[in-house]
């Protein structure tokens, strides 16, 4: 569903296409906005906020939804879905004490095509020879070809993929524990930015944490906390 992903000049063009035809069908500004859209993504794409995961914000989260059993990630911006199998493998590795737990992973993105492209869980040997381990892809995937690897279907029903903008995200009722914002903001202009930390924000609770891309900042509703070199944020909840 809710992907903000986007370069500036998609908007734009897309702007154009209307005020010149505006008879034109919708599907058609989808067409160009979706040709726009970035979609630079990996299996374990930037290694450091998949260790910070790991070595403490995972292991916090279980302590604190230990009474609720539940656990809620959001890939926002999913692309084709690496970022999601990846929070997959490494819960359903290194976590098992949460396999009896609610454990959903929700990837979303504006494309519907790479929506669709994720739920297949079928990548090409270049795309799973960027960022998997050859452990890695022994153990989650089988091989359909010389060139193709498909995710285990027990891996692939731990996620699921919805196609939409992330400036219409209160439609999701969902409220998650881990939201991935990462390389998302910067395709934005400054308005669309706080319409989509305000909309991300109201999806998040106390105990909730966000992750950015690097060099990106959260604004003024969000608490940086520093953990070394690694950055994640904490919704401000008043009240």
């Amino acid at each position: 569903m809710w992907n903000g992903r986007r370069h500036e000049p998609a908007d734009f063009a897309a702007k154009l296409i209307r005020m010149a035809q505006p008879e034109r069908p919708a599907m058609m500004h989808r067409v160009v906005e979706e040709a726009m859209t970035m979609r630079e993504t990996g299996f374990f794409r930037d290694l450091l906020p998949f260790h910070l995961l790991h070595d403490r914000l995972i292991p916090e989260l279980i302590v604190v939804r230990k009474k609720e059993r539940r656990l809620y990630l959001w890939s926002a911006g999913s692309a084709t879905g690496q970022e999601a199998y990846s929070l997959a493998m490494l819960l359903f590795d290194r976590f098992p004490q949460l396999d009896e737990w609610d454990v959903r992973i929700v990837g979303t993105d504006i494309s519907q095509a790479a929506c669709e492209y994720a739920r297949r869980g079928r990548y090409s040997r270049f795309e799973v020879n960027r960022g998997l381990s050859a452990s890695l892809l022994v153990r989650h995937f089988e091989r359909e070809s010389e060139e193709a690897w498909r995710i285990h279907e027990e891996l692939r029903r731990r996620v699921s993929f919805e196609q939409g903008d992330l400036r219409e995200v209160s439609r999701m009722e969902m409220i998650f524990d881990i939201v991935l914002l990462r390389n998302v903001l910067p395709y934005l202009g400054a308005a669309e930015r706080d319409e989509v930390l305000r909309a991300v924000h109201a999806r998040m609770d106390v105990g909730s944490v966000m992750l950015l891309g690097e060099a990106e900042e959260a604004g003024s509703l969000f608490e940086e906390v520093v953990d070394r070199e690694r950055v994640f944020y904490r919704p401000i909840v008043s009240g």
